[in-house]
């Protein structure tokens, strides 16, 4: 036969997996859907909800909190308004207002002038109590020194108050409680008063006035030899300035003026 045979040419395998199916112009490709999975917990909801619970609250608390910051001061200035309000208003003379505590009278110890009394009957330490009370305070039992503190009617020192309050006493006063009891003051002062004037009787010989002398000068510098001084005393006081004060033999004939005029004609 004259047929030339015939030959057959095969495609690579790298042709042919580099080729494009032919697919149908109807086919549409699809990929499966992905398989979710459910993260639902309940634990989790419940700490959401106790966490939202919690983010609440502290909400609250700050806005009260703020509330309190601006709403306090605004209240304390109206009720300090009201206050200086009510303190202009007129008092109803049937209805008086309770007094307030600054503003009730001082309790002062009101002591006889030497004209309202027997001067012959009066002891010598009761005599000296009074002229020293005059010069240092007027009798004023709550008097007391800006400078140095002095206390009461004859202005003694605070240093002093708690040591004699307990002998004299057996026990100790404050000096708010001092200001505020004359008659304590009055025990306390002669006491001290009647141990100065029996030394300064036994160093004087039995003389009365060089032994009132002696008692100003004790109570006045704490020495009852410096009753002859005439050297100006001072004060320094706590924020440094120097007061002057009169001399102990100045201060000491004053206390003796004095106590003459009570003792009369018994010295």
């Amino acid at each position: 036969m004259g047929h030339k045979a015939a030959t057959f040419e095969y495609p690579s395998k790298s042709e042919q997996y580099s080729r494009e199916p032919q697919l149908p112009p109807n086919w549409i490709r699809t990929r499966p859907e992905p398989k979710v999975k459910n993260y639902y917990n309940p634990t989790w909801e419940s700490e959401f909800r106790v966490n939202q619970r919690r983010r609440r609250r502290s909400r609250r608390r700050q806005a009260d909190y703020k509330r309190l910051v601006v709403l306090a001061p605004t209240l304390i200035l109206g009720l300090l308004m009201l206050r200086l309000l009510f303190s202009f208003l007129p008092i109803s003379s049937k209805a008086e207002a309770p007094q307030q505590f600054d503003k009730l009278p001082q309790k002062v110890a009101v002591l006889p002038s030497p004209a309202q009394v027997n001067l012959a009957a009066i002891p010598p330490v009761v005599a000296l109590s009074r002229a020293i009370i005059g010069q240092e305070s007027s009798n004023e039992s709550k008097s007391l020194n800006s400078h140095s503190g002095a206390l009461g009617l004859a202005q003694i020192m605070p240093a002093n108050l708690s040591a004699w309050s307990q002998d004299i006493l057996g026990y100790r006063l404050t000096p708010d409680e001092f200001l505020n009891n004359p008659e304590l003051q009055l025990k306390i002062i002669e006491h001290k008063l009647s141990e100065y004037w029996q030394e300064a009787l036994a160093d004087s010989d039995g003389d009365e006035e060089v032994a009132v002398l002696r008692v100003a000068s004790y109570w006045y510098s704490g020495n009852p030899n410096n009753y002859t001084s005439t050297v100006p005393q001072s004060y320094q006081a706590k924020n440094g300035k120097l007061h002057r004060y009169p001399s102990v033999s100045e201060y000491s004939n004053l206390v003796l003026k004095k106590y003459k005029q009570y003792r009369g004609g018994a010295i």
